[in-house]
């Protein structure tokens, strides 16, 4: 059984624009004092963190930069369709429910195009919880009450269990807003148990052709984790595949901002 997925990265977010800025002047100023590499370094990731934890980038939105890359891989997409016979638009998207993803989502699927039951915000999908500031979404009330995102089906952001499409949805006593329960501050290890509930979701789903908007922690944890039990990488041009760089032998790249990358995922029918 095949099914294939596209894999896509939140476009650039304004944390993201903070981030490197910050980098960039601990960077000037280190160098200034005649810093080792190690220091150097180590002030940069001192910066790098102090703006993560600024409250002011809680669930940050797309940068205006972001906001172009979107709208460019919509474009590719788009000339993808249309152009190959290969690849078809997803008739299911699964996406996290942080400002950043979903945007991304608004802007490479535009909503004309897709029907509000196919377009599943998950809280499967989010970021690592970090505890960090912009690594946390807004309330649900206020997003399903977001003129933006009216056409969206939350309801999988309620359900106790993601074993199918046909899950009923099951409400939680007392906070609907907790019924998926996350622990704050997740190591490496619990993303990828996500990301292994990810794939067994997409298995049992009626959808052959699905897209994913996620993030670069959880991306990074599938592709390193489970996904390389049973992924083959679809070669076409303009699509970046992973290559190895560093830590653990044929690890692939970090995704970056807006970027897709494209498998045929191979299950076998007993497993």
């Amino acid at each position: 059984m095949r099914k294939r997925v596209y894999f896509i990265r939140h476009a650039e977010a304004v944390h993201n624009v903070a981030e490197r800025k910050a980098k960039s002047d601990a960077r000037k100023t280190a160098q200034a004092t005649a810093k080792h590499s190690e220091e150097i370094k180590a002030s940069e990731e001192k910066a790098r963190e102090q703006v993560l934890l600024d409250p002011a980038f809680h669930d940050p939105q797309l940068s205006q930069d972001g906001i172009r890359q979107a709208k460019r891989l919509q474009q590719n997409l788009d000339r993808l369709f249309r152009c190959s016979t290969q690849f078809r638009p997803p008739s299911l998207i699964l996406v996290s429910p942080l400002e950043r993803t979903l945007q991304t989502l608004l802007h490479v699927f535009p909503t004309d195009r897709w029907n509000n039951e196919n377009v599943v915000p998950m809280e499967l999908l989010r970021e690592k919880r970090t505890g960090r500031p912009c690594d946390e979404r807004s309330d649900l009330a206020d997003l399903e009450c977001r003129a933006t995102y009216k056409n969206m089906d939350f309801t999988a952001m309620y359900r106790r269990g993601l074993m199918s499409d046909t899950d009923v949805a099951q409400e939680c006593e007392g906070d609907q807003d907790s019924i998926v329960a996350l622990s704050v501050g997740e190591g490496n290890a619990d993303v990828a148990e996500r990301a292994a509930e990810l794939l067994d979701y997409i298995k049992r789903s009626e959808h052959t052709v699905i897209a994913v908007v996620t993030h670069k922690a959880f991306l990074r944890e599938l592709e390193r984790g489970p996904l390389k039990q049973c992924w083959k990488q679809v070669n076409i041009p303009g699509v970046t595949h992973g290559e190895e760089e560093g830590g653990a032998e044929g690890a692939p790249i970090e995704f970056g901002n807006a970027e897709m990358r494209i498998y045929d995922l191979e299950y076998s029918e007993e497993t």
